[in-house]
């Protein structure tokens, strides 16, 4: 069976609108970025009945692992682009690509 991962937060009209924020920068440079991500439902020891697959082993994920990977979707999507310079053009800037990977993960947990 084909499987796929839609990460439709990053279309989301408030990340669009930090985006277009941040790469105007009208709020200045962006220096890092900070959130934390917890619970997945109302309860950390009940389940809601269309969320019972997230307590097997083969699904693979659970409310917290599933949401976080969508939240640094959008996250990252929303951060300025990268300008690439070339040392021996004298620092020129040579392109400008977007950063799709994370520059810090710090995971605590209890």
């Amino acid at each position: 069976m084909p499987e796929s991962v839609i990460h439709q937060g990053r279309w989301a009209p408030p990340v669009l609108k930090i985006k277009e924020l941040l790469q105007s920068g009208v709020v200045g440079t962006l220096l890092s970025s900070e959130f934390q991500v917890y619970g997945g439902s109302k309860d950390r020891e009940i389940l809601p009945v269309g969320l019972k697959y997230f307590a097997e082993l083969a699904v693979g994920g659970n409310p917290i692992t599933i949401g976080l990977g969508h939240v640094i979707d959008f996250i990252q999507s929303a951060r300025p682009d990268m300008r690439i310079r070339d040392p021996e053009r004298n620092d020129q800037i040579v392109e400008t690509i977007q950063f799709e990977v994370p520059d810090l993960v710090s995971l605590h947990g209890s």
